[in-house]
Parts: structure tokens; C-alpha cells; sequence
């Protein structure tokens, strides 16, 4: 019993008879029993039968008054222990009657016997063998109208044989049927349940028709393979469809092996969720494109460092906010310029500050000071001095309206 997998169903059982007591065993599998007490009646009732047959008596005489399942008493026999009452099993009458003429000899009756001590109880040997089947068999997986997946706590599942046609092609075809898995552990392992209408390969085991097991799962031409074939016969992988959904909405796993096109393909038809209890590391030979319709929200609650050899840029469609409760530090090896509209700060590696504007206003609300080592020239009554740049809003807005509205395109 698979629900009892730890249970010891062992029964054994003395036979007083053996001639070498606890020397000879006689094993039978399978029992065909599921509980202790249905084991200890068949083990007696085997034991009993084997004894009964191997302490029968034959034998041939005259006494015509032997019948079968009647029992005698044996006196006088030549051997003292012989003596007792016997039960008959099996009488077989041979007589010839004197044909009323010279020379035809005297009338003769004979009869051979098979007896059984009355004290033993008497079993007969089965002899009805147990049905067997011969090999697999396909089934349709069947359930309740308008069930696409029907199961049980176990993984099983109902069926329909081909040749049935008495049931109704519903949940009750046949007893739950448990279904093999590549990998089944304690509380781990694969789970792929046969659905309604799929054909699956239906063994027995032991033969016994009464336990039946789903021991793999076979195309036909109205179930067909999720890519076309042959085709796609460098194409692996698993394909599972939205329970009553569309061809198209699935969860797919997919291994392209074709050579110089290898890939491996994976669609979340709606959410997906990793979990990594521990590192996680990405290697990318090639370039990395990510594309997000809607938010995007990073934790780190360690350090965060990003590395880039080449130019990095970035692109922001609205505001940009960098905040640091502790110190912010912005460092380049040739210069920084901050740009906006018709202003500029250009911080450059010789030591120049070059700040350009329309108007400015500086203020402190306690004290300031400007020093400088050389001359300062707050240019009185003159203009001042000027930078040439090419201010940026235009330039901005016109690639946030490129870019975002492409990605919108191919989302």
C-alpha cells in the first residue's frame, strides 16, 4: 500500500508438518494484501493448503462403502500409527461383473482411494489463477465536465481505456491511477499532472489489473507536440498552458541546440519570482538589454558598486533625485560640467572653475568670504567675460521622446 510505505507486511507461519522444521521455507510474492490481518488469514489458509496436500494418502482395496467427503475409521492397520479416522478425498470404483458363462472368471471390484487424516483441515489448492495483463496500454485521462486538470493529494488521476465502453468518460472511468514522475522524493521532486483529455501510457503492477500505473505520457494528432516538428527537432524543453488559456498563454522553458544558435528561452506568462538564499552571480559575454514597461525598484542593504570601462549614460524622462545621508562625493579625472538651459559649471583637472549664467545670486545668512592668492576682478563697470555652449533642453527632450516611445512600441 503506497499510502503505508514504511509498513512490514511479512507473515509467516509454522507448518508442524515440514520435515525439517523452520529449514524449508516456501515464499510467495506478491501477497496481494494491504493489511496484517488480511495477511495473517492468507498465509493460514496457504499453510493449511500446503499441509493438507502434503499429508494425503493413496491407496487401493475392496471396501466399496469409501465415498468422497465422508470419513472412516482405519482399524487393524499394519503399522499401528496408520490406525485413525480419515476423511475421503477422492474415490475411483472399478467393477466387472461374472458374464454368466464358462471360463469369464468371478466378479472383481476395486477401488482407489486419496484420504486425508480427519484431525488435519482440509484445504484445496487454488487453482483459479489471478487475472494478468500483458504489457502497457494506452488510456485518455478523464474527469468531471468542464475540468481541464483532475487529481487528487497523491498526484492521481482517472482514465478511460479504449477498450471500456461501459463508463462515461468522466471522473469515475476507473480508480484513482498514480502516475510515475522522474523524480520523486519526500516532499521534493517533479510534478507534472496528466490533464483531461492527454494520453498517457498505463502499466500493472505485478501484472494485477487492480493496480494500475501511469508510467509515461504519448503525443497523437490531436495533441500534438508544442513545436512544429521536424522542424524544430533542435528545440527542447517544457511548455505548460494557462489552466483553460489560450495556446499562447504558457509558462515555457525552451533549449534551442541548433549549432551557432543555441539559446535558452524562457517566458513567465504572467509573474516570476526568483528566490537566491545565498550569491548570485551573471556573466554576459555579449551586450545585456533590459526593458521594464512599468516600475523598477532595487534594495541593497550592503554596498553597491557598479564598474564601467567604457562611457556610461543615462537617460531620464522626468525628475532626478540623488540623495546620501552621509557624504556625497562626485570625482572625475578631467572635468565636470553641469549644464541646464543657459547655465553651466564646467570644473576642469587644471584647477579652472568656469561658471556662466544669465544672472546669479550668492547669499549666506551669517558671513562670506571670497579669497583668492592673485587678482580678483569683479569687473566694475564693464561686461565681463563669456563661454560658448550649446545649451541641451531641446536635445533632451527630443531623445526621451525617441527612446521611450520605441520601447513603448515593442513591449
Amino acid at each position: 500500500d503506497f499510502r503505508k510505505p514504511n509498513a512490514w507486511l511479512l507473515q509467516a507461519r509454522q507448518n508442524p508438518a515440514s520435515p525439517q522444521p523452520g529449514e524449508i521455507d516456501v515464499f510467495e510474492w506478491p501477497g496481494r494484501f494491504v493489511e496484517h490481518a488480511q495477511g495473517e488469514k492468507y498465509v493460514r489458509v496457504r499453510q493449511e493448503a500446503w499441509q493438507a496436500a502434503h499429508r494425503q494418502i493413496s491407496g487401493e482395496g475392496t471396501a466399496l462403502g469409501l465415498a468422497p467427503g465422508y470419513t472412516f475409521a482405519l482399524l487393524n492397520a499394519p503399522h499401528g500409527g496408520d490406525n485413525g479416522a480419515y476423511l475421503t478425498l477422492e474415490a475411483e470404483y472399478y467393477l466387472e461383473e461374472n458374464r454368466y458363462a464358462s471360463g469369464e472368471g468371478d466378479t472383481v471390484q476395486r477401488i482407489r482411494f486419496r484420504v486425508l487424516p480427519a484431525a488435519a483441515v482440509y484445504r484445496k489448492e487454488a487453482e483459479t489463477p489471478w487475472p494478468k495483463t500483458h504489457g502497457p496500454q494506452t488510456a485518455r485521462v478523464t474527469g468531471p465536465a468542464g475540468e481541464s486538470i483532475h487529481t487528487d493529494r497523491y498526484g492521481r488521476i482517472k482514465v478511460k481505456f479504449h477498450w471500456d465502453r461501459e463508463s462515461k468518460g468522466d471522473e469515475t472511468s476507473s480508480c484513482w491511477v498514480r502516475v510515475s514522475s522522474a523524480w520523486a522524493g519526500q516532499g521534493y521532486g517533479g510534478v507534472q499532472i496528466p490533464r483531461v483529455n492527454d494520453e498517457v501510457v498505463v502499466d500493472f503492477i505485478n501484472g494485477d489489473p487492480d493496480r494500475p500505473i501511469v508510467t509515461g505520457r504519448v503525443y497523437n494528432a490531436a495533441s500534438m507536440p508544442p513545436w512544429t516538428l521536424p522542424a524544430a527537432a533542435t528545440q527542447m524543453g517544457f511548455m505548460s498552458r494557462s489552466k483553460d488559456g489560450k495556446p499562447d498563454n504558457a509558462n515555457v522553458l525552451r533549449f534551442e541546440d541548433r549549432a551557432g544558435e543555441e539559446q535558452v528561452w524562457i517566458q513567465a506568462e504572467r509573474n516570476m519570482d526568483t528566490n537566491i538564499k545565498n550569491d548570485e552571480t551573471h556573466i554576459v559575454g555579449g551586450n545585456q538589454t533590459v526593458n521594464i514597461s512599468k516600475d523598477h525598484t532595487s534594495k541593497v542593504e550592503g554596498s553597491y558598486t557598479q564598474m564601467t570601462q567604457a562611457t556610461r549614460s543615462e537617460l531620464v524622462g522626468g525628475d532626478y533625485e540623488l540623495s546620501a545621508e552621509g557624504t556625497l562625493t562626485l570625482a572625475s579625472a578631467n572635468s565636470i560640467q553641469l549644464i541646464c538651459g543657459d547655465s553651466m559649471l564646467i570644473m576642469n583637472e587644471s584647477g579652472d572653475v568656469v561658471l556662466q549664467c544669465n544672472t546669479f545670486s550668492v547669499n549666506a545668512s551669517a558671513q562670506g568670504e571670497i579669497n583668492t592668492g592673485g587678482t580678483l576682478d569683479l569687473n566694475i563697470k564693464k561686461p565681463g567675460g563669456s563661454i560658448s555652449f550649446s545649451p541641451m533642453p531641446d536635445q533632451i527632450k527630443e531623445l526621451v521622446s525617441t527612446v521611450f516611445n520605441k520601447n513603448k512600441g515593442n513591449s
